[in-house]
């Protein structure tokens, strides 16, 4: 697992050398599957991030914010549909919140989460999640 965060003047950055598991996935299992699972993003990837941002010198947020986010892939094989990787989003999204970069992943401050659809790297060895943090409106 490979975290990569980067700080731009309205932009957090975020890349994870990871797939999430999708919704459909997630539903099938039980809640302590999912519970893992989240753990995973919000735990471990989340805090990697937080803990990038804050070393680029990131401070809180308390404003608005929306989310641009989407996958590049090595092949043409297994790609998720657009927004099946909602339950890793919103993890990443609540270290956020947690560890107080972000105020709150409402609808008073989060005005958007945008699923893109991603391109083929063929260098690459594993599927890269990708997740564009912009503040302001």
């Amino acid at each position: 697992m490979t975290v990569q965060a980067s700080l731009y003047s309205s932009l957090w950055a975020i890349d994870i050398d990871a797939k999430p598991r999708s919704l459909n996935q997630e539903r099938a299992q039980g809640r302590f599957s999912r519970s893992a699972d989240t753990k995973l993003w919000r735990d471990t990837y989340g805090e990697e991030a937080v803990a990038q941002l804050l070393d680029l010198g990131a401070t809180p947020h308390e404003g608005e914010f929306r989310v641009e986010t989407w996958m590049d892939y090595h092949s043409n094989a297994h790609h998720l549909d657009l927004g099946n990787w909602y339950g890793a989003i919103k993890a990443l999204v609540d270290r956020l919140v947690l560890d107080g970069l972000l105020v709150e992943d409402n609808p008073d401050y989060l005005y958007g989460v945008n699923f893109l659809k991603g391109g083929i790297d063929p260098d690459a060895v594993s599927p890269q999640l990708r997740v564009n943090i912009w503040l302001g409106t």
